[in-house]
């Protein structure tokens, strides 16, 4: 069943307003607030940085922007299935990390001691590192270890749906 785009940015607009007046979703005490959740677009803001992840195209894009910057920072390699964009989010509401690209383009983190790390910092030299990469996964439940869902990703993983031919486009999102 389809709904109406004036109806679905009516339900997008009171899931704003109720997020906004339950004090949003945090997840792990982070301090990072989803402040939009709708079928092409999910966004978080922590102090001044937000944060989006957008459907675009036949995949997914992350990315990051600071307040009185007008420069935005993709965190995906271009699109990646929404898994993958969800995880790269994760990775960085929960550990402040981007991602890194191998040779091919594909992202992926490094783990010291089940905490991600950028693998090319001049401090973890000689340090053991296990290589994760992201752009594999196709639902939550392959998220690796040190990124538990949060519920407010559930959340988006159920409003943007991965494979929806049947999605209206809305200039407005």
């Amino acid at each position: 069943m389809r709904i109406l785009p004036s109806l679905a940015r009516l339900r997008d607009r009171l899931w704003t307003v109720v997020t906004h007046s339950v004090g949003g979703v945090t997840g792990s005490g982070d301090g990072w607030l989803l402040v939009k959740a709708t079928e092409r677009r999910t966004r978080w803001r922590h102090e001044d940085q937000t944060l989006d992840c957008h459907r675009l195209g036949d995949g997914y894009v992350v990315s990051v922007a600071r307040d009185g910057d007008r420069s935005r920072f993709q965190l995906t390699p271009g699109f990646v299935p929404l898994a993958s964009a969800l995880a790269i989010a994760t990775l960085y509401i929960q550990h402040g990390v981007a991602p890194q690209f191998d040779r091919d383009g594909r992202p992926f983190v490094g783990v010291t001691r089940g905490r991600p790390r950028q693998v090319f910092d001049p401090e973890s030299a000689g340090t053991s590192v296990r290589y994760v990469y992201l752009d594999a996964l196709t639902t939550l439940n392959e998220m690796p270890e040190f990124l538990p869902v949060r519920e407010d990703v559930a959340s988006a993983a159920e409003r943007m749906p991965g494979q929806r031919a049947d999605l209206p486009t809305d200039p407005a999102d």
